[in-house]
């Protein structure tokens, strides 16, 4: 038999445990006032590596940046790399249609997982390069 490592914990995720307000930005910190970012939660980091999303919404905080958390779901790289086209198009559909309000709030998307990062910037714009959702998010993430 195999052993299969449990989530972080089965009922509560990143997102979940994340404290409401996220805490304030330092006020000396050289982004205060100038920088809002959204962090990508990713499903590695939401499920299984919060300490991943905590580092980087504190590290972000010092720096003065106003910090949020989104998750609309999976970015599809699962998918992608078992060749389901289709499941990889209807995540880009539905999450970067979500993710158009965090971009309305002059946040920039922070993607917490690499892989991640890539399909919102690269793969996705690839697969539908005339969704203008698509090519939006593509313009306002980071990693």
């Amino acid at each position: 038999r195999s052993h299969l490592p449990s989530f972080v914990s089965s009922s509560r995720t990143f997102t979940q445990a994340t404290p409401q307000p996220l805490g304030k930005p330092n006020p000396f910190g050289p982004a205060h006032g100038k920088r809002k970012a959204a962090l990508y939660a990713t499903c590695l980091v939401n499920y299984n590596l919060p300490s991943i999303g905590e580092a980087a919404r504190q590290v972000l905080l010092q720096q003065g940046v106003e910090v949020s958390v989104a998750y609309p779901g999976c970015c599809g790289m699962p998918q992608l790399e078992s060749g389901d086209i289709a499941s990889v198009a209807a995540a880009a559909i539905r999450v970067s249609r979500e993710l158009q309000q965090v971009i309305d709030s002059g946040r920039t998307v922070v993607a917490l997982t690499p892989s991640c990062a890539l399909m919102l910037k690269l793969e996705w714009p690839l697969l539908l390069p005339d969704n203008p959702d698509v090519k939006r998010l593509a313009a306002h993430t980071m990693d």
